[in-house]
């Protein structure tokens, strides 16, 4: 095709040429700029995820409890309930039971 539009100077093949380029050459940018923002992406989802998840199990350094969990604690093993009741009488004075 590019012999032909250079030895018998026909511009509607060298214009084909010409769109056929531009056309692959958009795709592969338009594919790395795809693969730059999914990149992108992957780094805010895991920076986002360590900083909830660091901050939602301790408020200060302390454990948060859910309420739930303490009832079902205190049913299933008060025994164990009772050892943890000092942190738990804590918890919910300073309101770290949700």
């Amino acid at each position: 095709m590019f012999r032909k539009a250079d030895t018998e100077y026909r511009s509607d093949l060298a214009i084909e040429l010409f769109d056929w380029y531009t056309q692959t050459a958009m795709s592969e940018k338009t594919q790395e700029a795809k693969a730059e923002e999914k990149t992108k992406i992957q780094k805010a989802m895991k920076k986002t995820s360590s900083e909830t998840r660091s901050s939602g199990d301790s408020v200060g350094g302390k454990k948060i409890y859910r309420r739930a969990d303490l009832i079902n604690l205190q049913v299933t093993d008060p025994n164990r309930y009772a050892s943890l009741a000092d942190e738990i009488h804590s918890a919910y004075a300073e309101g770290r039971v949700k």
